[in-house]
């Protein structure tokens, strides 16, 4: 985790009273520093127990607080703490040794790059791998890094066609895969889909929720310094037109694509998906 100054967070936080889960929303003293902006919305959360992480600057670490509030009267956070899960057992990356050339795992190989197409710099910069033995054996490993670049949690998917997820139990919900990416000011759109998958095809302007958006996911995509344009998959199109008005009301730039129904973003030509995804914002 990032070094973040005790003293910093101590006074950041004077005056504010934690919500029912014990964190405490507060300005980022960080943020103007590392973005070049004031923050003035409470984009910094800190919990008493000293988790600390910021929405928009992407600040996280953990110091020792003197908040007056007893951890034991709150709930004990869970889906929003920003504490990492290890790599699974078994796991190996496959843009590199053994897994780049070991016949063992071919298969996989085979998938990302023929079934996803993902180039080695993709699957390189988003740690992709697989897993040979243990829990998720036989399955590719995608990991979720935190807003600082460090391993947080991962998802899982096995090589069917119709192929299913599986997350770790204590996943981050909070952190969007590829959540990085919502840091870099540019006047080119983030597209914000449902899987991993989705999110890599459009590397590196693609976020995923890797489910239903949570609060924690409104308030960093009203944070990001880039457009949103919301590209759910082809049955969820209306609730994915929603979610875009409601970034729109709150003051987010933000668009959305409709696609064919049973189409999912990574059917479509990448480079084609980012230019209507820039015309959908504009």
């Amino acid at each position: 985790m990032e070094v973040v100054d005790p003293g910093t967070i101590q006074s950041a936080i004077n005056g504010h009273k934690p919500g029912k889960r014990g964190w405490i929303r507060c300005n980022c003293p960080y943020c103007e520093t590392k973005v070049g902006k004031v923050d003035t919305k409470r984009t910094l959360a800190v919990h008493i127990k000293g988790y600390v992480h910021c929405f928009r600057c992407g600040v996280e670490g953990q110091v020792t607080l003197d908040t007056g509030y007893d951890p034991a009267d709150y709930e004990k956070p869970t889906d929003d703490e920003p504490v990492p899960l290890a790599p699974p057992e078994g796991y190996y990356p496959l843009y590199q040794e053994p897994a780049l050339s070991a016949p063992t795992f071919n298969k996989f190989r085979k998938y990302v790059e023929e079934t996803r197409k993902l180039k080695p710099d993709v699957m390189a910069e988003a740690g992709v791998g697989a897993c040979l033995w243990g829990k998720y054996s036989g399955r590719i490993i995608v990991p979720v890094f935190g807003t600082s670049g460090s391993w947080m949690w991962f998802v899982s998917r096995d090589l069917a066609k119709k192929g299913n997820f599986k997350f770790p139990t204590g996943q981050k919900r909070g952190v969007m895969f590829n959540h990085q990416a919502l840091l870099q000011k540019t006047e080119e759109p983030v597209l914000l889909v449902e899987s991993a998958f989705d999110a890599l095809s459009v590397w590196p302007d693609g976020v995923a929720v890797l489910g239903k958006p949570t609060d924690q996911h409104v308030e960093a995509l009203l944070a990001s310094r880039r457009p949103v344009c919301v590209a759910l998959d082809g049955d969820a199109w209306e609730e994915g037109a929603g979610f875009a008005l409601k970034l729109k009301a709150l003051g987010q730039r933000a668009g959305t694509l409709r696609f064919a129904p049973k189409e999912d973003p990574d059917e479509v030509d990448s480079q084609d998906l980012k230019e209507r995804a820039y015309m959908s914002v504009m």
